[in-house]
């Protein structure tokens, strides 16, 4: 372990591949047209949120689950922002 660690320290061009390239740069469009904005995941998964919301609103009367769904949504809205895909 050691050993390696040192062969990285001195040759960090290969341990940190900055003259490769990106192998998963082909799939950008699939992951965009999938999970993107206008997807129709996204509109499934707040959906069900929706749904999980009111159902366990009425089981409990807890309105902890009526407010879940507006922080799932800031969350989706915020996570789909900072992977660039809104």
């Amino acid at each position: 372990m050691i050993p390696a660690a040192v062969l990285m320290m001195f040759f960090p061009q290969l341990a940190m591949a900055a003259q490769g390239q990106d192998l998963m740069a082909s799939g950008n469009t699939t992951v965009k047209a999938t999970f993107g904005k206008d997807s129709s995941v996204v509109k499934w998964v707040v959906l069900a949120e929706v749904l999980v919301g009111a159902v366990m609103y009425m089981m409990t009367k807890n309105v902890k689950f009526l407010a879940g769904f507006a922080i799932i949504s800031v969350f989706i809205a915020v996570g789909m922002a900072v992977v660039g895909l809104k």
